[in-house]
């Protein structure tokens, strides 16, 4: 039975919600299965609105974990589907979390720059 991206994005919120205060990892696995199995009906409903804040979400999960190369994946792809959409509360949003990942891991000159994928390649 497919579930409805609206019941999962609010189970989704509940549990990060719980993930922010008190990263616990039987919690993050949780909010992992609860963002795989939003973008799998996003897949099969065609419901394309959440995707980029599904996308937003695993990366803060995924830096939650340490796991940053990967976390900036996703927020390259936010940026970009919230850019297609011409969502651009949700393009900001992830441009502002990109910035600050790069703020903190030194990157100065990259987050005060406006992200471009070009110019993130370049820099690499």
């Amino acid at each position: 039975m497919a579930c409805s991206s609206l019941l999962v994005a609010v189970s989704l919120d509940r549990t990060c919600r719980w993930c922010w205060r008190a990263p616990k990892p039987i919690l993050l696995a949780e909010a992992f299965e609860l963002v795989d199995e939003a973008l799998r009906a996003t897949d099969a409903q065609g419901e394309r609105w959440s995707e980029a804040e599904l996308h937003h979400v695993r990366a803060r999960l995924l830096l939650a974990r340490g796991q940053f190369d990967e976390s900036e994946v996703h927020l390259w792809r936010s940026i970009e589907i919230s850019r297609s959409q011409k969502a651009r509360a949700f393009e900001l949003r992830a441009a502002t979390s990109l910035a600050r990942l790069w703020r903190d891991q030194g990157k100065r000159e990259d987050a005060n720059a406006k992200p471009s994928r070009s110019a993130a390649s370049a820099a690499a």
